[in-house]
C-alpha cells in the first residue's frame, strides 16, 4: 500500500529555505483542510480566476411565472478551456416599483445562437487585471426547446427587498453551485410578484477554471 507523508502544522512558513521541505496537508479524512487564515474567496482573486460582470445599463422586467425559452439574462461561456463556476447573482430594483420578495429562476442549457452583448454590459476581474474572461452578458436571450434535464430551477435568495423601493436587492449566494461548462448558456429571470413596472438591473460574479466535469 502506498504511503503519504503529510505534514500538519497550524500555519505553514513563508521562509524560502523552508519551501523543499514543507507540504500541504491533510485532514484525518483525506481531504485538504480550509483555510484558517486567508479570506474565502482571496485564492481565486490572487490567481486572475475572479471575475464580475453586470448585464447592460437598461432595466429589464421580472416575470410572474417560471419562464419557457426566454431568459431575462444571460451569461454565454466562449472559453473553450474554462468553466464557469458562479459564486453570487445580484438583482437590482432600478426603477418603478417592486413587489416585495423574489426568486432566481436559473438554467444552464446548450447554445441556441451566439448572443450579443447587452448595451453598457461590462466584465470586470476581481485582481484588477491579468486574465481575460470570454463571457458574453446579454439580455432577452431565446433558449433552445427545452428537454430532458435542460429545465428552468429557482436559487433560495438572500437580502429580499423588504420594502418595496428603487435600490431593493435580491442575492442568491450561489458559492459554485452552478456551473456553466465551456460553449453553455447560463439564463437567468427574476420571478417575483408583478410591483408597479419595476425594472431590474443584474450582474453576477464567478470564477472561471479548468474542471473535470462528469
Amino acid at each position: 500500500m502506498p504511503v503519504l507523508e503529510m505534514l500538519i502544522s497550524r500555519f505553514q512558513e513563508s521562509k524560502a529555505s523552508s519551501l523543499a521541505t514543507t507540504v500541504g496537508r491533510f485532514t484525518t479524512a483525506l481531504s485538504i483542510p480550509v483555510a484558517q487564515v486567508e479570506a474565502e474567496r482571496q485564492e481565486g482573486a490572487r490567481a486572475g480566476r475572479r471575475f464580475g460582470g453586470i448585464f447592460g445599463t437598461s432595466g429589464v422586467a421580472n416575470v410572474t411565472a417560471v419562464p419557457t425559452t426566454t431568459a431575462s439574462w444571460a451569461i454565454y461561456n466562449a472559453d473553450l478551456n474554462r468553466a464557469y463556476v458562479i459564486d453570487s447573482i445580484v438583482i437590482t430594483c432600478l426603477s418603478g416599483t417592486p413587489g416585495i420578495g423574489g426568486t432566481v429562476a436559473w438554467i444552464v442549457a446548450p447554445l441556441n445562437a451566439i448572443p450579443s452583448a447587452a448595451t453598457g454590459a461590462t466584465v470586470g476581474s476581481a485582481s484588477g487585471g491579468g486574465l481575460l474572461s470570454k463571457a458574453v452578458l446579454a439580455q432577452s436571450y431565446t433558449l433552445s426547446a427545452l428537454s430532458g434535464q435542460t429545465q428552468w430551477g429557482l436559487w433560495p435568495t438572500l437580502c429580499q427587498p423588504g420594502s418595496a423601493a428603487v435600490g431593493a436587492a435580491t442575492t442568491a449566494d450561489v458559492r459554485g453551485g452552478i456551473i456553466v461548462p465551456p460553449g453553455k448558456v447560463l439564463g437567468l429571470a427574476l420571478l417575483s410578484a408583478t410591483g408597479s413596472t419595476p425594472l431590474y438591473l443584474c450582474g453576477c460574479n464567478w470564477f472561471e477554471t479548468q474542471l473535470d466535469l462528469e
